[in-house]
């Protein structure tokens, strides 16, 4: 049998799934979590003008746009938000303060000027209440001096070690004691609000070099209802929400880049 061509750039052919991710504001960016069936797709218009008596004069495209689309397995009433653009009304409930957690970083999980994030935060998002640092070798750390305690762009309660006198090794384990409250429910209301917002929406994949194949929308809304696919009490399946995520043109942008961006770190030779 004989080949008819070989493969001219092997980071070109690409596998795998996708990290959906939305923002409000193209900085901050919210993962959708565990998802199914993830679709880009491109879509448009022909536009032709013709006269009677020659060809196409001028042949083009319309209603350029993109749609983003997947199964939600996370039912996330706060990304639910997002998506939906600001037509509901959401609101966390707090629940009991939860006090003495504590949380290891063992040697390799964290390092000098390296922020590590709390595992557990409080449901209405302020900074935790950081009891104490311990190192397993140099024991009490002190605030301010040989840790800082800071939040990071999601909002998130996170660790920063440094390099201090007090601290000898990165090879020993940090012990962080502290107090959090959970929340008690998640609160999404919904009608009577009918204008969308846009936002950022995205696709990445990363390849086993962490080389990046990404899609960005820059001018995203909402294009569907919430649809909750209930499973059999015996099934192996979650309950799902179907999401579909138009993509527009934002003209505010350069002609030419106002609908989206592909990156391709994968596909560099």
């Amino acid at each position: 049998m004989k080949y008819q061509t070989t493969v001219k750039n092997l980071g070109a052919i690409k596998f795998g799934s996708a990290k959906f991710e939305i923002s409000s504001n193209g900085v901050d960016w919210t993962d959708l979590g565990a998802m199914r069936e993830l679709v880009f797709e491109e879509m448009s218009e022909r536009s032709e003008i013709s006269a009677d008596n020659t060809g196409p004069i001028l042949v083009g495209i319309r209603d350029h746009r993109v749609q983003l689309s997947g199964n939600l397995m996370e039912i996330d009433l706060a990304n639910l938000n997002v998506i939906r653009g600001g037509i509901d009304n959401y609101s966390t409930v707090d629940g009991i303060l939860v006090s003495g957690v504590t949380q290891d970083f063992a040697s390799g999980q964290w390092g000098y000027n390296d922020p590590v994030r709390i595992e557990n935060q409080n449901c209405n998002k302020s900074q935790l209440t950081i009891n104490s640092v311990t190192g397993s070798v140099d024991g009490a750390l002190a605030a301010g001096t040989d840790y800082f305690v800071g939040v990071n762009e999601a909002g998130d309660t996170v660790i920063t070690v440094i390099d201090s006198a007090t601290i000898t090794t990165e090879d020993q384990t940090i012990t962080v004691n502290y107090d959090y409250t959970p929340c008690a429910k998640k609160v999404l209301k919904s009608g009577g609000k009918m204008e969308l917002s846009s936002f950022y929406a995205r696709f990445t994949n990363l390849d086993e070099e962490d080389k990046m194949f990404r899609i960005t929308a820059h001018k995203a809304e909402n294009a569907a209802g919430i649809v909750i696919n209930y499973q059999p009490d015996e099934g192996e399946d979650p309950d799902m929400i179907p999401i579909t995520i138009i993509g527009r043109r934002d003209n505010t942008r350069t002609a030419g880049e106002q609908l989206f961006t592909i990156e391709d770190e994968q596909g560099v030779s």
